[in-house]
């Protein structure tokens, strides 16, 4: 089974028919591809420490993947992107060890609900192999996630950041999905089968903008003002629909929080601390509670 995923997910990556400008500009780095926003909760986390006389810390959640923009053509009111990527995750400064890599396929969807293109669905699709290190197991997972987005003047902001008037910035994300995911070739048998789950997510986020560097000494609106430091929360669940696995959990909880602050001006470094909560078996995380300061990057 491994080998036939692993086959059709590179047969299927290597094709470049659909590949819309350079190679460089369609490269992502990410710290997941299970899901399309694009802000920093999705950013890959990097971070070490060397203590002397002591074992070395170190946190690496973060992949690349390569992505095909626009493939459904001229469509106004529907776009439609292909990823296929590689993650890695690693952390040894938590209770239960981390440590999985991915490679997998992403569908990215938008369907525009208005002719203005003020408010959308936005959906993402994986079909992914999991390889788990600190569970000694392998599985497959299909996940099917999808959100709002409105950026509406009168209507809450739903799915990202409005460029407005404004020194801060905010939206709300709320997510709803279904998980597949197949465990084989378990170091305990008894872990191995299928579990289908529901999703569920409520997220939000509160920016401070910063003015950019304006050599020329002109005013720029507030709406062009780069990143200056983000507040996010996010609460997620799954609930066990179906599984052939005995004395499995059927809710899986997870909170996380973060604070990201921007010392430069394009947006894509930042310095982070998070607060995580709970479980994601689609990462390999298992169930914990710890604290993180990591360097984040993205593009």
């Amino acid at each position: 089974m491994k080998a036939i995923l692993i086959a059709t997910i590179a047969v299927i990556f290597s094709q470049n028919v659909y590949a819309q400008s350079t190679v460089w500009d369609n490269i992502k780095i990410r710290k997941d591809f299970e899901t399309g926003t694009n802000d920093d909760d999705k950013a890959a986390n990097l971070s070490f420490t060397f203590p002397k006389d002591k074992s070395n810390y170190f946190v690496v959640n973060a992949g690349v993947g390569y992505q095909y923009d626009n493939i459904s053509g001229d469509h106004t009111m529907f776009k439609n992107s292909i990823t296929g990527f590689f993650a890695y995750n690693r952390n040894n400064q938590i209770d239960k060890e981390q440590n999985n890599f991915k490679i997998g396929i992403s569908n990215g969807m938008t369907i525009f609900t208005d002719n203005e293109q003020q408010t959308a669905l936005f959906g993402s699709n994986t079909l992914e192999y999991l390889n788990d290190h600190s569970e000694d197991s392998q599985s497959m997972a299909i996940t099917s996630y999808w959100y709002p987005f409105s950026k509406k003047k009168e209507f809450v902001k739903l799915g990202g950041y409005v460029a407005e008037e404004h020194l801060f910035a905010y939206y709300f994300l709320p997510t709803a999905g279904l998980e597949y995911q197949n465990k084989f070739e378990a170091a305990l048998p008894e872990s191995n089968g299928y579990h289908v789950r529901g999703y569920f997510a409520l997220g939000a986020n509160l920016l401070l903008k910063k003015p950019p560097a304006n050599h020329k000494k002109e005013p720029v609106p507030k709406s062009f003002w780069s990143k200056g430091m983000e507040l996010s929360v996010k609460y997620e669940a799954r609930k066990n629909l179906l599984s052939n696995v005995d004395n499995t959990d059927s809710y899986i909880p997870m909170f996380t929080s973060e604070l990201n602050i921007y010392p430069t001006q394009d947006n894509k470094f930042s310095i982070g601390l998070s607060y995580t909560n709970g479980a994601n078996p689609i990462n390999g995380l298992e169930k914990q509670t710890f604290w993180l300061l990591a360097i984040k990057f993205k593009k």
